[in-house]
């Protein structure tokens, strides 16, 4: 077969033999292409199809490429066809990328790698969860690179998967931070993908996502009580709502006079 192929390819008779393979049943849909009639050379000129395992025989009787690395387009429209063909994920909004994603699964070869950037909604966005259950599950590392590119403005990842290899974890980080990417257990994902993550908001994050209640993780005491002790003078500092913001606190603190708590306890 590969010799057979590479003399198509070397006396420019590839198009000749597609054409000669198509059946009478099966010339509707080529290449995800809808034709209204049998096609014929000047339709093949027109879509300019690749066949990829006549261009790189070689690779695929190996199984497929080792590794792939890539920046699929995202947007775009997505045929009927197309949909239709890749109807395990469904597609349910038009984004090119998804395809392409596909279309690199079915090109790499068992035990290979691919790396490829993806919008960031792969990580959240409802019409991607199908494929973000998918590719969870071979998923080495993720990465979170912002608007990676000048003059563009969507967010974006990049990530890292190795075909039919599982492991229990990923590892995901903000590429523009210092830290070590932080080790992610995959099954406490349930929706959202993990990947802009610091320690301290994972650490944050493990403690809501574990069946706990809120008195597991911090103690916590009734205000009302203790009230008539807070004063704007002396004591220790007292932390009320007013001094919580997002992973801190802030300023100015009013005072609790503990003394004078126990004074009147006694």
């Amino acid at each position: 077969m590969t010799k057979s192929v590479n003399k198509l390819n070397n006396d420019n008779r590839l198009s000749e033999f597609i054409v000669s393979l198509l059946s009478k049943e099966d010339w509707k849909n080529v290449d995800n292409i809808e034709f209204k009639r049998k096609p014929d050379q000047s339709d093949l000129k027109k879509y300019t199809p690749f066949h990829w395992f006549m261009q790189f025989t070689d690779v695929f009787e190996k199984g497929g490429f080792d590794i792939i690395v890539g920046n699929p387009p995202y947007g775009g429209n997505v045929s009927k066809v197309e949909v239709e063909t890749n109807k395990e994920i469904e597609i349910s909004k038009p984004n090119i990328a998804k395809i392409f994603i596909l279309r690199v699964e079915k090109l790499i070869r068992d035990g290979g790698y691919i790396s490829l950037l993806a919008p960031k909604s792969l990580t959240y966005a409802s019409d991607w969860l199908n494929l973000r259950k998918r590719i969870l599950t071979e998923l080495l590392e993720i990465y979170d690179i912002k608007e990676g590119f000048k003059d563009v403005l969507l967010e974006q990842v990049f990530y890292i998967s190795k075909k039919n290899y599982s492991q229990s974890f990923y590892r995901a980080k903000d590429f523009y931070n210092d830290e070590e990417p932080i080790q992610i257990s995959k099954d406490i994902i349930d929706d959202t993908l993990y990947c802009d993550l610091l320690t301290k908001d994972f650490e944050i994050i493990s403690n809501i996502v574990v069946d706990q209640k809120l008195t597991d993780i911090i103690k916590t005491y009734r205000g009302l009580p203790l009230q008539q002790f807070v004063t704007e003078a002396q004591g220790q500092n007292a932390l009320e709502g007013r001094n919580i913001k997002l992973y801190g606190l802030k300023e100015p603190y009013r005072k609790y006079d503990l003394d004078q708590k126990l004074t009147k306890s006694i």
